[in-house]
C-alpha cells in the first residue's frame, strides 16, 4: 500500500472516529430524555426497554469506535492492510467497503462459516 492510500485510509477512519463521538453524544442525550420523559408514575418496562435501547446503540458504537482506533494503531505500526490470519495484503476494494477490515475477504469468509448460527 502507497503513503497516499494509507494517509486516505486514516483520513477515512479518523473522520468516521469524529462522526461516531458526535453520534455517541447525540445518542446518550436522546436516550436520557426519552427515559426522563416517562415521568415517575409511568411504566417500568417502557424505561427498561429504553434503557436497554440505548445502551445496545452505546454498545455497538463503541465497538465500531473500537475497531477504528484498532485500525489506526495498524497504521501506525505497518499492519495496516494485511490480512491477521496469513499476512498477505487486503484487497484495497475490501478495505474501501471496510476500512477496519482485519482479514481478507477469504479468511472472513472462512471465519463467518465456522460460527454457530444465530437465532
Amino acid at each position: 500500500m502507497t503513503p497516499d492510500e494509507l494517509a486516505r485510509f486514516r483520513h477515512i477512519l479518523e473522520t468516521r472516529r469524529t462522526e461516531l463521538n458526535r453520534a455517541i453524544g447525540v445518542a446518550q442525550r436522546d436516550a436520557q430524555d426519552a427515559v426522563e420523559g416517562v415521568d415517575e408514575a409511568g411504566d417500568p418496562a417502557v424505561q427498561g426497554e429504553l434503557a436497554d435501547t440505548a445502551l445496545d446503540i452505546g454498545t455497538r458504537r463503541s465497538d465500531e469506535y473500537n475497531e477504528i482506533d484498532e485500525a489506526l494503531r495498524r497504521i501506525e505500526t505497518g499492519e495496516y492492510g494485511h490480512c491477521e490470519v496469513d499476512g498477505e495484503e487486503i484487497d484495497l476494494g475490501r478495505l474501501e467497503v471496510l476500512p477496519t477490515a482485519r482479514t481478507c475477504a477469504a479468511h472472513a469468509r472462512s471465519a463467518e462459516r465456522s460460527r454457530p448460527p444465530t437465532l
